[in-house]
């Protein structure tokens, strides 16, 4: 499978970042401007070996690869809240847990809360099945100084998601769970800016 560069999406974001023109880019980044015209024209996103890897493997490219983004380095104190994390997903390997609240917009005092947030996809988490996830919850935290707080995003009301989208950074678990909560999010944005 071929991935080439969003176009629409690229001038989207070259401009809301700043940026005048193209050249502009190229001589901040240090990208060379044939390579971003190269990349406007349809060439793929990937360099040739990894499309040739994920050929040879034949799956899609995006299933070999994942973000990383070193969350460590903003959020103090994560891994004290990772066991809790991996309680969540060992339990309900569709769910997708996120963190949001102060923790992440950087609020946070030293004994602040930490704010999870959980979605599943295809199926939402009933009632019943939250009640078990925060049982699971409070027993992996009950040894820690904080509280732990848990919503189930499946059922939160509009006014809630739209006040975490911008505020939210998925930890662990279903990715497909958090590409349709990513959207369903999107969504929310795009209605309320129309």
């Amino acid at each position: 499978m071929h991935y080439q560069l969003n176009k629409a999406q690229f001038k989207k974001v070259l401009f809301e970042k700043g940026y005048r023109n193209l050249s502009d880019l190229a001589l901040r980044s240090g990208i060379h401007r044939n390579t971003l015209v190269s990349l406007l024209e349809g060439k793929s996103a990937f360099v040739h070996a990894f499309n040739r890897l994920a050929e040879a493997l034949q799956v899609d490219p995006l299933q070999l690869i994942t973000p990383i983004i070193s969350i460590e380095t903003f959020i103090n104190d994560l891994e004290k809240i990772w066991p809790v994390v991996q309680s969540l997903t060992n339990h309900d390997p569709l769910l997708c847990v996120v963190l949001f609240g102060s923790r992440v917009s950087k609020k946070a005092q030293k004994y602040s809360d930490w704010d999870l947030g959980v979605f599943r996809y295809p199926k939402p988490i009933t009632g019943m099945e939250f009640l078990k996830l925060k049982r699971i919850v409070g027993d992996a935290s009950e040894n820690l100084v904080f509280l732990v707080d848990l919503v189930n995003l499946n059922q939160a009301p509009t006014w809630f998601l739209e006040s975490t989208a911008s505020n939210l950074i998925f930890l662990e678990g279903h990715k497909e769970s958090y590409f349709y909560l990513r959207g369903l999010l999107d969504g929310i944005k795009k209605e309320k800016a129309a």
